[in-house]
C-alpha cells in the first residue's frame, strides 16, 4: 500500500507550518475531517483514538485533524484549531460531555460558530452527535436541528460513516478499496 492510500492524521503537536509543508508536497488535495469536541482535562484517553480506529476500518484515507495534545501553548493551540476547523471539508462534533472530566465549554463556542457558518458553506459543513446520556446538550441539539435540518447522531460509528459517505461525493478524495 502506498502513502496515498493511508489516512493522514495531523495533531496539534505539529505546527501549522509543518503541516502546510507536508501538504504542499501532495499533487492534489484530499478531503478532510476535523474531530471537534471535548478533550479530557485530566490527561486520560478521550474519544478520538476510537474515532480514528473507526475511520480506518471504514477505509477513510483523507486527512484528519486532531486538536490534541495541547502542546504549543494557549494562543498557538487556539490558532491551530481555528485554522483547521475553518479549512476542513467536514467539521465533526462528537460531544460526549462529562461535566467534571470533559465539560466542553470551548466546544460550545466552536460548535455555535460552525453550525451557523455551515449555512454559508457547501452542503457538507458540520456533522454533530453525542451520546444519549450526555448532560446539558439540548440547546446544541435544538440549534443543530434548526440549522442543519437533521437529527443529531447518537452513535459515533454511524456519525463517522455518514462523514465518510459525504466525503466520498467529493472528487478530491482517495479511498482504499476494501
Amino acid at each position: 500500500m502506498n502513502n496515498d492510500s493511508k489516512m493522514v492524521v495531523f495533531d496539534s503537536s505539529q505546527t501549522i507550518e509543518e503541516i502546510e509543508e507536508v501538504r504542499s508536497d501532495w499533487g492534489r488535495p484530499k478531503g478532510s475531517l476535523f474531530l471537534a469536541g471535548p478533550t479530557p482535562r485530566d490527561g486520560s484517553e478521550g474519544w478520538r483514538p476510537k474515532a480514528l480506529d473507526i475511520l480506518n476500518n471504514l477505509g477513510y484515507n483523507g486527512i484528519v485533524y486532531v486538536p490534541e495534545p495541547f502542546a504549543q501553548g494557549y494562543d498557538k493551540q487556539i490558532g491551530w484549531e481555528w485554522k483547521f476547523l475553518e479549512e476542513s471539508s467536514i467539521r465533526l462534533f462528537w460531544i460526549p460531555r462529562e461535566l467534571e472530566k470533559m465539560p466542553a465549554f470551548t466546544t460550545n463556542i466552536e460548535f455555535g460558530h460552525c453550525v451557523i457558518s455551515c449555512k454559508e458553506r457547501d452542503n457538507f459543513g458540520t456533522i454533530y452527535g453525542r451520546p444519549d446520556d450526555a448532560p446539558k446538550i439540548s440547546y446544541l441539539d435544538w440549534h443543530y436541528k434548526r440549522v442543519a435540518k437533521e437529527e443529531p447522531y447518537n452513535d459515533l460509528k454511524l456519525m463517522l460513516a455518514e462523514s465518510v459517505k459525504r466525503l466520498r461525493k467529493l472528487d478530491t478524495m482517495w479511498f482504499i478499496d476494501r
